[in-house]
């Protein structure tokens, strides 16, 4: 399928799976578990096809120039993982982020004494995984700090 608007180039190609459409194929277990923080419960290609809809997988394989049991085995392989990742809460990775040694937590806190605070110092900042059963990979995050330069009372 090509786009007009685009001198012919392929048309961008997408497919919306909600929660309440894999709630509804029975999937409910398997969501939980991936935005949970024990092991992710796998998917099947049929089960993905049932969430999807034949139709709109046959369409959306097509445009992609794959057939739709090979497009629902990727989707099947990949989904857990990507909802995992990308899941607030219990799926998220905990970070635990200090910064000139003191750990950093929503509670404000001085972490550079009065005596470090000209503009030459350096302090350290450490970011790493709090998680026991850490596994090496790519990872992405938001670390949010507010610095507040008045002096101690």
């Amino acid at each position: 399928m090509t786009d007009p608007v685009n001198d012919g180039a392929p048309a961008p190609t997408t497919l919306s799976i909600s929660v309440k459409d894999l709630a509804d194929a029975g999937l409910e277990p398997q969501l939980r578990s991936w935005v949970g923080s024990g092991p992710n419960e796998p998917v099947t290609a049929e089960q993905i096809a049932l969430a999807v809809g034949e139709e709109e997988l046959a369409r959306t394989a097509d445009s992609l120039g794959r057939g739709p049991r090979a497009l629902a085995a990727h989707i099947a392989l990949a989904l857990p993982q990507l909802i995992d990742t990308a899941s607030p809460g219990d799926g998220a990775r905990s970070l635990e982020v200090s910064f000139n040694d003191v750990a950093l937590t929503q509670t404000p806190q001085m972490v550079v004494g009065e005596s470090e605070s000209d503009v030459s110092y350096r302090a350290p900042l450490k970011i790493s995984a709090r998680v026991p059963a850490f596994q090496p990979g790519d990872y992405t995050g938001v670390v949010a700090m507010t610095f507040d330069a008045v002096p101690p009372v």
